[in-house]
């Protein structure tokens, strides 16, 4: 499949610099379709410094933070402390790193963590403030590094809301502490850059939807004891994925991480393949259909087209659990930055008749940089 991506290469004139863009490869899925949960504690992939102490450990939740121990102690915070992200939960309890401690949920999206020896990314794709109407699903990410940094990146539409009742509930706080009850001081603005003397660095939002780093990005980089920060400004060149359209019989087309230029682990998923179905089908182009084409003239009823199959139809592979996972390794290619491809699966099925075949939604991927 990776030769099937080069002749679709777009020319550029010179190299294309990498701007503030998404981790591509999200590592390993925690879990998702969720609410209030701290996943199960993981290996951060080497020793983290918060505060004079060196962490090992990561307890990643859906909340858009995660806590640091070492072999569990200090325990993670309690659940009832997730979606009320006030000062006194964020300065009390163990080390924090919040990309945005936000009643944030993922009953539509997954959390997931790459942990190696260099850096350890925990990425929240798909996840929206909790009820709140209308439903807006974004991504944000955030890596840790040996040395101390810690990079944050925000997809478009994060921000801090929530339909739960209760003031602090629309809160949001973005920052590090060593917790333990650390003194509270005073909060900076993260945006305005600057720099702090105090383990202790955050900026907290009061007001829904007031968040104002959205589609950019923030680096905090330790000054021992304090930090320095600063935006790093609007992603270009970025890799893309986003679903369009909507499938027959259940049949659903997603991915696992971003199409970015040399990422060996992207992963194209073909969910709620109908049972009678022992294969999955996937349909490349480099054409996005939508509004979809109707299929009924094919006789599949209620079924459209999403891409013009300028590629070909191949095998995704054996069905596990209505699941199929269909590897498409990205070339470490720079020529092909741009490259626009158009995927759909298709299934047997007995529901959609004559033809006894359902298609999925589409899917649009833009192939880009990373960081």
């Amino acid at each position: 499949m990776i030769k099937l991506l080069l002749p679709l290469a777009l020319a550029v004139a010179s190299p294309v610099t990498a701007q503030n863009c998404f981790d591509g490869d999200f590592g390993t899925r925690l879990g998702g379709e969720e609410f209030d949960v701290i996943f199960q504690i993981q290996p951060i992939g080497f020793p983290f410094p918060i505060g004079g102490v060196n962490y090992n450990d990561i307890h990643v939740t859906t909340h858009g933070f995660a806590t640091l121990s070492n072999n569990g102690v200090p325990a993670p915070p309690l659940v009832t402390t997730l979606f009320e992200p006030t000062l006194a939960n964020f300065f009390g309890g163990p080390p924090k790193v919040c990309a945005l401690y936000a009643d944030i949920v993922v009953p539509e999206g997954s959390v997931y963590i790459k942990s190696t020896p260099t850096q350890c990314t925990v990425t929240w794709e798909n996840a929206e403030c909790y009820f709140v109407d209308p439903q807006v699903l974004f991504t944000l990410q955030m890596t840790l590094y040996p040395s101390g940094v810690v990079r944050f990146t925000y997809g478009p539409g994060v921000t801090n809301n929530s339909a739960f009742v209760g003031t602090s509930a629309v809160f949001g706080i973005c920052g590090i502490t060593p917790g333990g009850g650390a003194t509270p001081i005073p909060a900076v603005d993260l945006s305005a850059g600057g720099a702090t003397t105090t383990a202790t660095t955050y900026e907290i939002w009061v007001v829904a939807n007031t968040f104002d780093m959205a589609n950019n990005s923030l680096l905090m980089t330790p000054t021992f004891p304090g930090y320095s920060y600063s935006l790093q400004g609007a992603p270009t060149s970025c890799a893309a994925k986003s679903n369009y359209g909507a499938g027959c019989d259940g049949l659903e087309l997603g991915g696992h991480g971003l199409p970015t230029i040399g990422n060996s682990s992207f992963n194209l998923i073909v969910s709620g393949i109908p049972i009678v179905s022992p294969v999955a089908l996937l349909a490349f182009g480099n054409v996005v259909v939508d509004p979809g084409v109707s299929l009924s003239f094919l006789g599949m009823p209620g079924c459209e087209a999403y891409t013009n199959l300028g590629i070909g139809i191949f095998n995704s592979g054996m069905v596990s659990s209505q699941r199929s996972e269909f590897a498409l390794a990205i070339p470490n290619n720079p020529a092909i930055n741009g490259t626009v491809l158009s995927a759909q699966a298709l299934s047997l099925s007995a529901t959609i008749l004559p033809l006894g075949f359902a298609s999925s939604n589409g899917t649009r991927l833009v192939i880009g940089l990373g960081h």
